[in-house]
């Protein structure tokens, strides 16, 4: 079982990485397959976006949701997938694609995909009865179900997208039942995880640069390298995970390129598109709330009220100092020729007095 969960888990990573196709190839496939736009979040729609724009987002949404729920994030079955495809050209039929790049920088969560296919090497496997059996199909939703794939887009030293990370996260349960409940019962409690794993991460990191973003935003991707990490509550493991494995890889400009197109991304959500071959990749992607873009002008205003606080107390100070200064000065001169001043206005009256 622990090794049909890790071919699961390296296939998945498998699916992340796209073959670089001719320039020409990627447009003919999304003129055929109209690019979208949406959000996750019902109240974070644009408020740009017109009625039909906003429903058709509405429908991808609750869809994409529903088939998360049923099938996991990697959607293998064809009806699905073509269900998914429907909402999504609706949707990109009335929607304009994004020019803006900054969009895209943060952590995103994949909600669902049609990169996977009923077909493993060549073979349809809707067709082989092993494959569609009761038990299969249990393990397969649950070990898809057991998946989490994050892509972490990154800036580099030229305020420019330089560094793409796909992460393909598995979570092992720790019993059999787990996966089929058509077991013996004295199966159903067997410990299928004995280190106690909570977590295993493949990390496909590439190197990223931005082509060019008309008609769409196309980022070419190479792998650079491979990162394994494991994480769990037995004494040989890290809580919180440590990298166990990393191989880089050689050539991977020329030997391990692909390209991906984002067709819509807004705070909550982003849509892209790549081909392998002849089958179409769609993603949905949701972003991680602690990686929304942060306003500088929020961080401003306090730095500029700190300033305006300051300078008063600048001023008393100096009113102050102003005030000690004065009264160091000689007040005993003042004072005996005020007194004289007086003396002679005494004086005058009496001049008056007597002229009179």
């Amino acid at each position: 079982m622990k090794y049909l969960a890790t071919l699961f888990l390296a296939r998945s990573a498998l699916a992340f990485h796209v073959p670089l196709l001719p320039r020409q190839h990627r447009n003919d496939a999304l003129m055929t397959n109209p690019p979208l736009q949406m959000t996750m979040d019902d109240g974070d729609a644009p408020s740009d976006m017109d009625d039909s724009a906003y429903d058709s987002r509405q429908d991808l949404l609750d869809v994409a949701k529903s088939l998360k729920d049923e099938f996991g994030p990697l959607i293998i079955d064809s009806k699905a997938q073509e269900k998914l495809k429907s909402v999504v050209g609706e949707l990109e039929k009335n929607s304009e694609p994004p020019v803006d790049t900054e969009g895209m920088i943060g952590d995103w969560t994949l909600l669902c995909s049609t990169a996977s296919t009923e077909k493993f090497m060549g073979i349809d496997t809707s067709n082989l009865p092993f494959f569609n059996a009761d038990i299969v199909k249990d393990i397969r939703s649950t070990l898809n179900k057991s998946l989490q794939v994050q892509q972490k887009i990154k800036l580099g030293d030229s305020g420019e997208i330089s560094r793409v990370d796909h992460v393909i996260q598995y979570m092992p349960p720790n019993e059999l039942s787990a996966f089929t409940s058509a077991l013996p019962d004295a199966l159903q409690s067997l410990n299928i995880n004995p280190l106690e794993v909570t977590k295993e991460e493949v990390i496909l990191v590439h190197k990223a640069d931005v082509e060019s973003t008309i008609p769409f935003i196309n980022t070419k991707l190479a792998l650079e390298s491979i990162v394994l990490n494991i994480a769990g509550k037995s004494q040989y493991l890290e809580p919180e995970g440590a990298d166990l494995l990393g191989v880089n890889v050689p050539f991977g400009e020329f030997l391990n390129s692909g390209s991906f197109d984002t067709t819509y991304v807004d705070d909550e959500l982003r849509i892209s598109r790549s081909k392998v071959g002849v089958v179409d990749q769609l993603r949905v992607f949701v972003r991680e709330a602690s990686t929304k873009p942060v306003v500088a002008e929020e961080t401003e205003e306090p730095v500029a009220d700190a300033e305006i606080v300051d300078a008063p107390s600048d001023v008393e100070d100096e009113g102050t100092n102003g005030d000690d200064e004065v009264a160091d000065e000689p007040v005993a001169e003042v004072d005996d020729s005020d007194d004289e001043a007086d003396d002679s206005d005494v004086d005058a009256p009496s001049d008056v007095e007597g002229s009179d």
